[in-house]
């Protein structure tokens, strides 16, 4: 995938998803002032306190692709979940447990799409840090 192609893939899945600013945490940037990278922003979803992001690499497009498939198959208006589940995919993992908690009792997350996220790893224990 040459670079023209991972941009419009990217920016098109992202659009496809009509998704507006406030749910898409993407960043991006510029690499040795050639290459475009794409990240997927996911402060204090993993750990409190802490910036993060995944990288979205042109080998990544496809999963990226596939999530908001996945998303769309499991409830309505579920694109909006569509950063998390991208990351915890990636990273093999699922949020902290009091991030899950808030997303469904205060962001109304569907059981189809916590079905999607706990698929993606373990469960995790509550330690300090990381509720």
């Amino acid at each position: 995938m040459d670079e023209l192609e991972y941009v419009r893939s990217v920016l098109g899945i992202l659009a496809d998803a009509e998704l507006t600013w406030q749910d898409t945490p993407v960043l991006w940037r510029v690499r040795w002032a050639e290459q475009v990278v794409f990240s997927m922003a996911c402060s204090d979803t993993f750990a409190w306190g802490c910036a993060d992001a995944e990288e979205i690499r042109p080998q990544d497009v496809e999963l990226l692709r596939r999530c908001l498939g996945e998303l769309r198959a499991a409830a309505q208006y579920a694109e909006m979940w569509l950063p998390l589940l991208y990351c915890c995919r990636k990273r093999g993992m699922r949020p902290m447990n009091r991030y899950m908690q808030y997303a469904v009792e205060k962001d109304g997350m569907p059981q189809a799409v916590v079905a999607l996220i706990e698929a993606c790893g373990p469960a995790r224990e509550s330690v300090f840090g990381a509720p």
